[in-house]
């Protein structure tokens, strides 16, 4: 019985800390920094589908980042909704993550709790009264000095469970000690909606929009007498700022080393207050990925390339939280849309990726950046392989217990690297998948000899999307036909790239037409044409621009 006690426990420890990766591997959740603690919270996991587990990593103690010790604080006495590409922020009362909208499961239902707050302190969650305001997905939020939280931008449609679809390019606001719904009057007009942005705010209470793609309604109707929606890449050049003091928009044009436009990328703000530290991210087709950094100045509306050498992997859809000097970098998904498990850790004193996280912050050091890197990449899956180290055990004394203790372990690494290899597989399978409609999944193009992403438009059933890149035109599956995996990734490119028609309801509120369900195969359905104009925490008597 001895004999087999030391292959026995290799094998049983191998396996729980495969099962814990399979775990904390996500894509499209939330994150957010409460003190000196990481909450993340949903996102999909490696098969595709959306979670609704919670996790924690204290960051007031040094960590390695090759093993990072989260801790999974699921209340499983409160009923919170699978969520992806929704918001989480920290609340300004230091123990309050708060999570809002994004998509849920299936992905036309609306959510049980739309807007649900963690008490950090006891590990559990309440629910926010949010039946006046549209769920909503590919948004983003910011927490001002007074902790008014501040949500732009994103999409409502029949994956979030609504009857219409409205990009929205208004601000909502969220007061924390009432807990009611408002939004503020803009002094002058402000940019178009955008979809897979990021928005940051800075201590003086300035919000600077990022990347994304951006929504744009044609001046013409259609045949059917729809109004039309494009949504194109959002240059890095064009940088949207809004004073919250004041109420007004600054359309801005950045400056300097400009970076290429993504979506699903990341924005911190950096310890100084003034500059935004930007990773990662995805081409407008999705087609690759980024690894690069960059930094908004957001005094001079300059940007800086960091070419740094040891980063991430490239990735999208990721999330990155600052705390103090540090740029924590974790999960999202890589070139085969797999998600990822791992954390890493920016020293923004000395600009250099490190593998162990100091909670005392850096000293600063003599020139030591590296710049043997490239900007724009897509990632080598085999630099996803974790380190593996043997480990001898001195009590071995005969050849028979080393053999099995070896042969064991071996045997678990490769049922292991079958399942890695098999659930990738699983997740990737086609191009026509991840509905791109072009690309070559197994070796992309440099990112800047990549063409222009094609037009896309909408037939008669919803998400049955016609792709022509001048040479060919393929139908895809209905989206209610699709494959959990198929769903997670056609969630955001489904809404990207393509002319959408939009009826024109001029004396309907923009999300009260109750014309048809979102699960019927008819013509989608979307708000009046210009209710990207208004914020959608409340119904709107009449067109907000009469003259347009």
């Amino acid at each position: 019985m001895k004999l087999w006690f030391p292959a026995v426990t290799a094998f049983s420890f191998l396996f729980q800390l495969t099962n814990a990766a399979s775990v904390t591997s996500r894509s499209a959740g939330v994150c957010a920094a409460v003190q000196r603690k990481v909450f993340c919270y949903g996102g999909y996991d490696i098969y595709g589908n959306i979670t609704s587990d919670t996790w924690s990593i204290d960051a007031s103690t040094d960590f390695a980042l090759s093993g990072p010790s989260w801790t999974n604080i699921t209340d499983n006495n409160f009923v919170t909704t699978a969520t992806g590409y929704g918001v989480g922020v920290a609340l300004n009362d230091g123990v309050s993550f708060l999570v809002n909208g994004g998509l849920s499961n299936p992905t036309n239902t609306t959510e049980t709790n739309q807007t649900t707050v963690l008490n950090t302190a006891t590990n559990t969650w309440t629910a926010i009264n949010s039946s006046l305001i549209t769920q909503t997905r590919q948004h983003t939020a910011v927490v001002d000095a007074n902790g008014k939280v501040w949500l732009w931008g994103g999409v409502s449609d029949y994956k979030t469970g609504n009857l219409n679809t409205s990009y929205w390019g208004a601000f909502t606001t969220l007061n924390p000690v009432t807990w009611e719904w408002g939004g503020p009057d803009s002094g002058n007009s402000g940019p178009n909606a955008r979809v897979g942005h990021t928005m940051t705010i800075t201590p003086s209470g300035k919000i600077i929009i990022i990347g994304g793609l951006v929504a744009t309604k044609s001046s013409t109707l259609d045949a059917q007498g729809y109004m039309q929606w494009t949504l194109s890449g959002a240059s890095s050049s064009d940088v949207p700022q809004y004073d919250t003091g004041n109420g007004l928009w600054n359309l801005v044009t950045a400056t300097g080393s400009i970076p290429a436009s993504r979506t699903l990328h990341s924005a911190t703000l950096a310890a100084d207050g003034t500059s935004i530290i930007v990773f990662g991210g995805a081409t407008d087709d999705l087609n690759s990925v980024y690894g690069d950094l960059h930094i908004f100045d957001t005094v001079s509306n300059a940007w800086t390339v960091l070419n740094i050498s040891n980063g991430p992997n490239p990735r999208a859809a990721h999330n990155a939280v600052q705390i103090n000097t540090t740029m924590f970098v974790m999960f999202g998904w890589d070139f085969t849309f797999a998600p990822l498990s791992d954390i890493h850790a920016l020293d923004t004193v000395n600009w250099r990726w490190v593998s162990e996280y100091s909670a005392s912050g850096y000293p600063l050091l003599s020139a030591n950046t590296t710049t043997n890197t490239t900007n724009t990449t897509s990632p080598d899956s085999n630099n996803n392989s974790s380190s593996k180290s043997s480990q001898n055990s001195g009590s071995l004394s005969t050849g028979a217990i080393a053999g099995i203790a070896v042969g064991a372990v071996v045997v678990v690494i490769g049922v292991g690297a079958f399942l890695v290899f098999y659930f990738r597989r699983k997740n990737k399978k086609s191009p026509l998948q991840m509905e791109p409609a072009t690309g070559n999944y197994g070796q992309p193009p440099p990112m800047q000899e990549k063409p222009l992403p094609p037009q896309h438009q909408y037939s008669n059933q919803p998400e049955e999307i016609i792709f022509n890149d001048g040479s060919r035109s393929d139908a895809k599956d209905s989206y209610y036909a699709q494959s959990t995996s198929q769903q997670h990734h056609n969630s955001f490119i489904g809404s990207q790239g393509y002319t959408a028609s939009s009826e024109q309801a001029e004396d309907t509120p923009p999300y009260s037409a109750g014309l048809r369900s979102p699960n019927t195969y008819d013509t989608i359905t979307t708000s009046k044409p210009d209710a990207h104009d208004v914020p959608h925490f409340t119904l709107q008597p009449s067109k907000p621009n009469e003259d347009d």
